[in-house]
């Protein structure tokens, strides 16, 4: 395979694979991929903080402001913060990263702040929940410290395109969350066309924007020579986008199951399974290429395996686990408390289903156990 020695040049790796990376077997290989030791960290972050959370709010009942959650929004607002400008979207726009922990620090506490204070504004009547305040303070968060990065790094603003894609495909969870609130809304009228629409609907939408990552990442950074690492800023997405596609995902089997307070979770759960071990193993793949060589021959090549494609093959066995944080969270502090732990039965089980079922595919996947078909370059002839 070209890679093996070394010495292939950057046409050869493009033409290979179909994406660029250097060197795209150590990349394949999840070289650039967060390790199970920061996940796991951010995970238990996660679940100790969610666990105070459902617990104040359980025995809340106080009119006005929700002060309780400020724990909540400010901790990962800082962490969100403290990451996000100085590590991803200003080395994007720029190509310079600021050393240090000072300028770190600065960004977590103006994300904190912007978050904190979009909470005691009522829009409506009602405060915004903690998912509509870390999206709307996002935005004057980074309007003030990508210009302030810019200027004490003292590097110019060269990559505009590429943050455009950075922030657009980060933001993914802005379209997951539609996806998740037709389901929920239209399942009590078509719960068999739901239970299809779910699974195929967030797999498309994950699909769509790891192929906007990639295509920004080939045309804007490495076809141009940018000598800068924006490998890092690629894993961030990647690992962003599926990540919240599994989240969207369980939320909304989980508040289906709520509302509804039966079993119509199990046909998509156990679709979303079939879906992602045919992915995993390139089956989907290798039927849509072998589909459109016959159809269309020149299309065929669209779909041929990429690096990024592999980046997310690999980040799908450490971010599909954080989505269980809240929920376990909620049902620990509700059956302590002598309540429902999510509040009806079927929903406890849908939850206890649906993280069978991602360790039963990542045991399937890792195994390696099921045929694999041919590449298909190989298979079709390009």
């Amino acid at each position: 395979l070209p890679g093996e020695n070394g010495a292939e040049s950057a046409a050869t790796r493009r033409e290979f694979y179909g994406s660029p990376a250097a060197p795209p077997p150590a990349f394949a290989c999840g070289a650039m991929v967060p390790g199970r030791g920061a996940v796991s960290q951010v995970a238990c972050l996660m679940f100790l903080t969610m666990v105070v959370h459902a617990a104040v709010g359980v025995y809340d009942d106080r009119e006005g402001p929700p002060v309780w959650r400020l724990h909540n929004v400010v901790i990962f607002g800082f962490l969100l913060g403290y990451s996000a400008v100085p590590m991803v979207f200003g080395p994007t726009l720029t190509g310079v990263a600021i050393v240090g922990r000072g300028w770190g620090v600065a960004c977590g506490c103006m994300y904190a702040a912007s978050t904190a204070a979009l909470m005691f504004f009522p829009v409506g009547g009602l405060y915004l929940s903690d998912f509509w305040v870390a999206q709307l303070g996002f935005a004057p968060y980074l309007l003030v410290a990508l210009p302030l990065h810019c200027w004490l790094s003292g590097a110019r603003p060269r990559h505009l395109g590429w943050l455009g894609v950075s922030v657009a495909t980060s933001a993914a969870w802005g379209i997951l969350f539609g996806v998740s609130v037709v389901y929920v809304s239209a399942l009590p009228y078509a719960p068999g066309v739901m239970g299809l629409f779910l699974p195929l609907a967030t797999a498309a939408v994950e699909v769509g924007l790891v192929a906007l990552a990639d295509q920004g990442y080939c045309r804007l950074i490495f076809d141009r020579g940018v000598a800068s690492e924006h490998t890092q800023v690629l894993c961030f997405i990647i690992g962003m986008i599926h990540a919240v596609a599994e989240s969207s995902r369980l939320a909304g089997l989980a508040i289906g199951a709520i509302l509804s307070d039966d079993y119509q979770w199990v046909f998509p759960v156990l679709f979303s399974l079939g879906i992602n071990v045919g992915s995993r193993h390139g089956w989907w793949r290798y039927m849509v290429a072998r589909v459109l060589l016959r159809v269309s021959p020149r299309l065929a090549p669209l779909v041929r395996i990429t690096v990024v494609d592999k980046l997310h093959d690999q980040v799908k066995f450490y971010f599909g686990y954080p989505r269980f944080c809240y929920p376990l969270a909620l049902a620990t502090v509700r059956g302590a408390c002598g309540l429902p732990p999510l509040f009806t039965t079927s929903a406890l089980l849908c939850l206890a289903t649906v993280l069978a079922a991602e360790i039963l595919e990542d045991v399937i996947v890792f195994a390696d156990r099921l045929p694999v078909p041919l590449c298909p370059a190989c298979a079709c002839g390009w």
